[in-house]
C-alpha cells in the first residue's frame, strides 16, 4: 500500500457493516442499498473519475488493494462496485460532450456494462438505432448509465467491435438474476428496444486502446488516462480472486464491535 492511500483507510472503516449484509446482498441477489451509500461516501467510485469532476485518478494498486479488502468482506459487492469505478477510466476515454453528460452535474453518476456485442444495430444520421437484451450487467440497479459492446462495419466491411452509452431512461432491467455463485452482484440483463445513439457517445474499442479515441488527450496532466482502457477494467476481477482467497484461508477479518 501507498503510504497515502486514503482510499483503503476509508474503505476499511465500512467493512463491519458490509460484511454484516453479505447475507442480504444473497437474499435480495443485488448490492444492499446501505452498501452502495457506503461505499459512495467513502469516495471510492471517484477512484478513476477525472479530476475535472471532481475525482482522484488514483493509481491503479492503490486502487485494487481496495478491492482486494472489500471482497473480503463481500465479494458480490466488491464485483458490482468494482466495475462502477472502473468503467469511469473507460468513460474519461468517450467524448467531453458524454463525460458532461454524466458528471457535470452528477459526479457521483456511475454506470454498468453489458459488453458482449449481443445487440442489433442500425445506422442511421448522426449514430445508430440499438435493440438488443443485453446480460451480466453487474450493479445496474444503481447506475445510471450503462456501456453495451455493439459491432458496427468499416467501409470494407470488417467489424469493428464498439461501445455505446446509454442513459438510464433508456433501457429496463430484467431482474433475472438467480445465479448460485456471485448473486450479490446483481447482474441483470437490460433490455433496449429501438435506443437512438448519438456518434459522442459510441467508441470503437480499437480506438480505446491505441490512444485515437475521442476523449484521448483530454487531460494532458494526468497519469491514468494515457493507458489503454483494458486494463482497469479488468483490475478488479484478480483482486477479487484474491480477496476471497485470503478470506477463505484466514477467515473473517471484518467484524462489528459489540
Amino acid at each position: 500500500m501507498s503510504e497515502d492511500n486514503f482510499l483503503l483507510e476509508r474503505v476499511r472503516e465500512i467493512l463491519p457493516r458490509i460484511a454484516e449484509n453479505a447475507n442480504l446482498a444473497e437474499q435480495e441477489r443485488k448490492v444492499p442499498e446501505e452498501n452502495i451509500r457506503l461505499l459512495k461516501e467513502t469516495g471510492l467510485h471517484r477512484a478513476f473519475l477525472p479530476r475535472a469532476y471532481g475525482g482522484y485518478e488514483v493509481s491503479l494498486p492503490d486502487f485494487a488493494e481496495c478491492v482486494v479488502e472489500l471482497a473480503g468482506a463481500c465479494a458480490g459487492t466488491a464485483w458490482a462496485f468494482s466495475l462502477l469505478c472502473t468503467h469511469n477510466h473507460q468513460l474519461a476515454m468517450f467524448s467531453k460532450e458524454l463525460q458532461d453528460e454524466i458528471w457535470k452535474d452528477n459526479p457521483d453518476a456511475t454506470a454498468s456494462s453489458s459488453i458482449a456485442p449481443f445487440s442489433t444495430i442500425e445506422e442511421v444520421e448522426g449514430g445508430i438505432v440499438l435493440s438488443g437484451e443485453m446480460g451480466w450487467s453487474s450493479g445496474c440497479d444503481w447506475a445510471e448509465w450503462a456501456i453495451v459492446g455493439c459491432n458496427r462495419f468499416d467501409d470494407e466491411g470488417n467489424k469493428v467491435y464498439s461501445f455505446a452509452v446509454i442513459p438510464r431512461e433508456d433501457y429496463t432491467i430484467i431482474d433475472d438474476w438467480y445465479a448460485m455463485g456471485m448473486r450479490g452482484s446483481g447482474s441483470k440483463t437490460l433490455k433496449i428496444e429501438n435506443v437512438f445513439i448519438p456518434e459522442h457517445r459510441i467508441e470503437s474499442a480499437h480506438d480505446m486502446m491505441t490512444g485515437q479515441s475521442k476523449g484521448f488527450g483530454l487531460y494532458p496532466e494526468s497519469r491514468i488516462f494515457y493507458t489503454p482502457y483494458r486494463p482497469y477494467f479488468a483490475s478488479g476481477f484478480s483482486a477479487i480472486s484474491l480477496g476471497v482467497g485470503h478470506h477463505l484461508h484466514q477467515g473473517p477479518r471484518h467484524q462489528s464491535t459489540p
